[in-house]
Order: C-alpha cells, then structure tokens, then sequence
C-alpha cells in the first residue's frame, strides 16, 4: 500500500506536467490539491473525522522538485493518517507551501494527533519513510528539514526553488 501511494505520487506529477502549458513546471497549488485529494479519499478523511486543510500557493515548481515534493506530502500525510489519530479523530492534517521573501519555498506538513517522541530525530533514521523524508528533503530538494513535536507533529521543509532563481533569457540583444 505504501509503494503504491509513491507511485501514484509520482505518476500524478507527470500527469500534472502534461495537462500544464510548461513542459518543465507545474503548479504547485494544482498538484498538492490532486495530491491530497486522492490521499484523503484513500485513507477515508471524511468518514474518520479528520479535515485536511490546504493552504498552498500557486507557484511554478520544477519537476526535479515536484517529485521530491509529492513524496515528502504522501509520506507525511500517510504516517499521519496512519499513526497520528489512533481513536479516528476528530482531528487535521494541514497542507501549507508559500514562497518565502527570500524566495525558497516553505513546505509544511502538520497535524494535531498524538506526536512523535520528544527525541523526533531517532525515530527519523529507523523507518523507511521517515529516512526518505529526510533524504528527499536535505539531498534532493537542497533544503533544510526541521521537526516540532509539540502538540502535534509539525515537518517544515524549506529549499530553493530553482523555477524561480533561473533568470529569463534576454530577448534584446
């Protein structure tokens, strides 16, 4: 179940990028709303009381970092579903992606379940999700991964966006 939630993330990309007018980006707010809605839907949001509250903005993310993207959001999401809400809510499971002033993007995954262990960093390096959460992030995303366990579960993920440092051609010349 776990293998087919990446691959649905990362085919939903591609699906995404043909349906986009750029061959090289998507819609970030398009793809986390495809993205969590079929995330929901599978692990019955609506029949376990639990909101899943979307707070993205429409920005153009390279493919290189939309499939980082979609994993990290599908591993987060999953482990809260799973995890998170041991009693089936109520409960929510928020979504958020901004540009920051600097111009990264800010990706934030959290919930207000039951939590992680104060320790979040142990239990980090000893599941298979949690260990691509922190690869995806730190190594193919360039960014940094930061955890707060207090009430709730609470990932932030901050990293460059490439789509928006890349200077536009100069078209006089």
């Amino acid at each position: 179940e776990d293998v087919r939630s990446r691959v649905m993330a990362m085919a939903l990309v591609h699906e995404t990028l043909y349906q986009s007018s750029s061959l090289s980006a998507i819609d970030l707010k398009l793809y986390v709303q495809k993205l969590a809605g079929i995330l929901g839907a599978a692990h019955g949001a609506n029949r376990r009381r639990l909101a899943l509250v979307l707070e993205v903005d429409s920005l153009p993310i390279g493919i290189d970092h939309a499939v980082p993207c979609g994993l990290i959001i599908n591993e987060l999401a999953v482990n809260a579903f799973q995890h998170a809400f041991p009693q089936d809510g109520p409960g929510r499971i928020s979504i958020t992606a901004r540009e920051t002033k600097d111009g990264k993007v800010q990706l934030i995954v959290a919930d207000d379940g039951i939590g992680l262990p104060p320790d979040a960093e142990r239990p980090m390096s000893n599941t298979l999700g949690l260990t691509l959460v922190r690869g995806l992030a730190r190594q193919q995303l360039g960014g940094e991964l930061n955890v707060d366990v207090n009430g709730g579960t609470r990932f932030t993920i901050t990293f460059p966006n490439r789509e928006r440092s890349v200077e536009p051609p100069d078209l006089i010349s």
